[in-house]
């Protein structure tokens, strides 16, 4: 599903650092919630309030802080005080047409990416922009409407499975980066899945229906593209800043985590060519379907020709005409009118035109 543009024409004439929601309001009331977390325990509140925030956010431990709805100008600006954050990233958290990126300040670090997430219902890609800050131990994830991809993380804090729990919140930054990368994985193969049943209609029976929802995939493929392809410059400034200290241990996790981008990419090629060799198809079998009509006319206008002649010619208002005086003369004419009928038809049949 294509993305709906945004309102970044508000901005204009606007210094650098005002911040401004570009997108459209997708929710009645912004929500906040936040899960702390220790090795030992775990407090889990929904609709927070930005004095419950602060006040987690002094304890030891990790806290992510989870906005939905990013239309309330005025929250975002007073936790962004409160976190330390630039007036450039606070304009880039409520932009909604930013380009995956990953910037270092000192005191934190801001991600931006854009979500996916398959519909199975409606066979469709839900995309919204999703930002992340990294500081000390505090994850922020600022969403641009309800519903995300990271349900198993929360579960996996809440039930204390794995090693979140004992992990610090760089770890948790690298776990919802790469359920994003996962979603890519889901994406892509559920598209690959739809360019083959597409290319099953095409060579059975190609329509106009067909090539719509060819022209839909191919929108859909650059829309994947524009999210996956700047993650891998994404990931590497993040192997570079992990080399330079940053991200705790995180090395060998970065790497897997750039595999599976390249992995991502290296499919969403493969299909792009598929889908520009299924439109090839396409053509090539309306030009096919064209010519094989083309071939039955041509066919029936070169038998109708000599037939057209001699009834043109037994036409002609001349009195002295010796066929005309034949007793049989009528038979004759379609007798012979009929060979020739027949014997072009041997004919095509044995050059292979029909």
């Amino acid at each position: 599903m294509a993305a709906k543009p945004t309102r970044r024409n508000i901005k204009k004439g606007l210094p650098p650092g005002v911040p401004m929601f570009t997108g459209f309001q997708k929710m009645h009331a912004q929500r906040v919630e936040f899960l702390w977390f220790t090795s030992t325990e775990m407090v889990c509140k929904e609709n927070a309030t930005l004095q419950e925030v602060m006040s987690y956010a002094k304890k030891e431990g990790v806290l992510w802080i989870n906005i939905e709805g990013l239309h309330e100008v005025e929250f975002i600006q007073e936790l962004s005080q409160f976190l330390g954050l630039h007036k450039l990233t606070q304009e880039d958290l409520l932009s909604m047409d930013q380009r995956p990126k990953v910037e270092e300040f000192p005191s934190y670090t801001h991600l931006v990416c854009r979500m996916l997430e398959w519909q199975p219902n409606d066979k469709n890609i839900k995309q919204e922009q999703l930002s992340l800050i990294l500081q000390q131990q505090l994850v922020v994830t600022y969403q641009e409407k309800s519903g995300d991809i990271f349900t198993a993380i929360r579960k996996r804090i809440q039930e204390n499975t794995g090693v979140v729990r004992q992990k610090k919140a760089e770890y948790l930054f690298y776990l919802l980066l790469d359920s994003v990368v996962d979603e890519y994985f889901t994406i892509t193969e559920e598209f690959g899945e739809q360019l083959e049943t597409l290319e099953d209609e095409l060579i059975a029976k190609p329509n106009q229906n067909t090539l719509a929802k060819l022209n839909q995939l191919r929108k859909e493929s650059m829309m994947i593209r524009k999210a996956v392809y700047p993650m891998r410059e994404v990931v590497n400034k993040m192997e570079k800043m992990q080399a330079e200290g940053k991200f705790g241990d995180l090395k060998w996790y970065l790497r897997d985590l750039y595999d599976h981008i390249i992995q991502v990419m290296d499919s969403l090629e493969m299909y792009r060519e598929l889908s520009s060799g299924l439109l090839d198809l396409y053509m090539n079998s309306l030009s096919n379907k064209t010519n094989d009509i083309m071939k039955v006319l041509t066919m029936m206008s070169v038998i109708f020709i000599p037939l057209t002649f001699i009834v043109g010619v037994y036409g002609m208002n001349f009195h002295h005409m010796p066929e005309l005086e034949m007793s049989y003369g009528y038979f004759v004419v379609l007798g012979v009118m009929f060979l020739i009928f027949l014997g072009m038809l041997i004919y095509f049949k044995r050059k292979k035109w029909m």
